[in-house]
């Protein structure tokens, strides 16, 4: 199970009104760089940037001919990807593995006056959902806490994310062009540094999120002079591009399905900010119970009736409430 602390006015936001048959839930996923505390996108780029410097010194390197001007980590610059809009950045969705932590009803459940939403569902449920639904581009990741301990285990993982990324569209003839390491620079932007937070300060909060690894508007452009780099037709190059990346990605199966993806984005004004965000849809049968801590039962009971739903109600109990 996962789950997912909000307020109650944003879980009459979240159950539609009027849904379509399984869209009934609607998250936003808020673009990483519009999160109330930027600290945590940046020590992501951060932590990235220094394991990649060590990847790009080891073995591979010289087995693919690479020189530093190939090198992609010297673009992880946390101040620039944070500042210039037009950069592409991931957007989340935020879970975690209890209903029950002190932390994050303090933080996100309204001191204990909003409701924690349980979830049933896992990567396989995730992709179905995307499939039928027509989503794409999102993907169900456990955060990654950085410590030095852990740092031999995130950098394989993130060789493994540099290898698939990076190498996979080498045999489309697209060379080491700064075009292919602009599209390679992006995907692991959008892919791995949302899932790196510090060990040491959140480690507890045990979070999972969906991350939808949208490239970002302006990557129309950047694709159609990988098209012509390599001499193809944008269909075609698209098919064959989307052929080498991970499957479990979900990358829309047609150009135009994944271009109106792209440009599907919404925003809102908030304290003179511009959030950006894209919209999710999950089915109601994901949705398993709601917990509530200082709310009484029958205010949620009565919202969950108003959209015609017989979900449980649970009270969190004060002995089961954890120390974060």
């Amino acid at each position: 199970m996962l789950y997912h602390y909000t307020s109650f006015d944003a879980l009459d936001k979240i159950l539609l009104h009027e849904p379509e048959k399984g869209k009934e839930i609607c998250f936003r996923a808020t673009r990483y760089d519009c999160f109330e505390d930027q600290t945590e996108f940046q020590y992501g780029i951060d932590r990235t940037k220094e394991l990649m410097e060590e990847i790009e010194k080891e073995e591979f390197v010289q087995k693919y001919k690479l020189t530093p001007e190939h090198f992609i980590a010297k673009h992880f610059d946390s101040k620039i990807i944070l500042s210039n809009t037009d950069i592409p950045k991931p957007f989340v969705i935020s879970l975690t593995n209890s209903p029950t932590s002190k932390k994050m009803w303090r933080k996100y459940g309204q001191k204990g006056d909003g409701v924690v939403m349980e979830f049933d569902f896992n990567t396989e449920i995730i992709e179905w959902t995307m499939k039928v639904m027509g989503q794409s581009v999102a993907r169900l990741d456990n955060c990654l806490y950085y410590t030095s301990k852990q740092h031999e285990k995130i950098k394989n993982l993130l060789k493994e994310c540099y290898f698939e990324c990076a190498y996979a569209t080498a045999p489309m003839g697209l060379g080491y062009s700064d075009i292919w390491l602009e599209f390679i620079w992006a995907t692991i932007l959008c892919s791995f540094c949302a899932r790196i937070k510090d060990g040491k300060e959140y480690s507890k909060e045990q979070e999972t999120r969906i991350i939808l690894n949208i490239p970002g508007r302006e990557w129309e452009n950047s694709f159609k002079k990988l098209a012509k780099i390599s001499k193809m037709d944008l269909e075609s190059f698209y098919i064959s591009l989307r052929n080498h990346f991970n499957l479990n990605d979900k990358i829309p199966e047609t150009l135009e399905g994944m271009l109106e993806f792209i440009r599907d984005i919404k925003s809102y004004h908030k304290e003179n900010r511009e959030i950006f965000f894209k919209e999710f849809f999950l089915p109601i049968a994901s949705l398993k119970s709601i917990w509530v801590k200082k709310r009484d039962i029958k205010t949620v009971q009565n919202l969950l009736k108003e959209r015609g739903y017989n979900i449980p109600v649970n009270k969190v109990k004060s002995s089961f409430i954890g120390l974060l």
